[in-house]
């Protein structure tokens, strides 16, 4: 089977900021990051998506708390088996190849917003498996 990341998408993004009595060092403080596999609904699915779920807090001179749903579509060159959807390679593999994108996202959207730029930690999608 060969697979390919066709897009991703912010589902849903939100950012409230608060102000704070003095200023921190850049720090980005992760409270939890879920993965999830989603699968369209058709009668021949070819396409499956990894949907990130992030919660996540910035310090700078404000504290800046993001929420963020993130998905990242692929598709396949032939039919996906439920053996399929439980592998390795949509547990491990496409979240790996999808995070640096949510990573990306976060970073950019901060800085647009008129943040300072940080990046979310590196994940080890291998150890987050095992520990389901």
């Amino acid at each position: 089977m060969k697979f390919q990341l066709v897009k991703t998408q912010a589902h849903r993004f939100g950012l409230q900021t608060q102000a704070i009595n003095e200023s921190q060092a850049n720090e980005l403080q992760l409270h939890s990051l879920n993965v999830a596999v989603r699968v369209p609904e058709v009668e021949v699915n070819q396409e499956f998506a990894i949907c990130f779920t992030l919660q996540a807090s910035a310090l700078a001179d404000y504290k800046v708390d993001i929420e963020c749903e993130f998905w990242a579509v692929f598709t396949s060159d032939e039919p996906l088996t439920a053996a399929f959807l439980d592998s390795h390679f949509t547990s491990v593999n496409a979240p790996a190849i999808a995070y640096p994108y949510l990573r990306s996202y976060i970073s950019s959207s901060l800085v647009n917003a008129g943040y300072p730029a940080l990046y979310l930690p590196t994940i080890n999608f291998v150890e987050m498996a095992k520990a389901r």
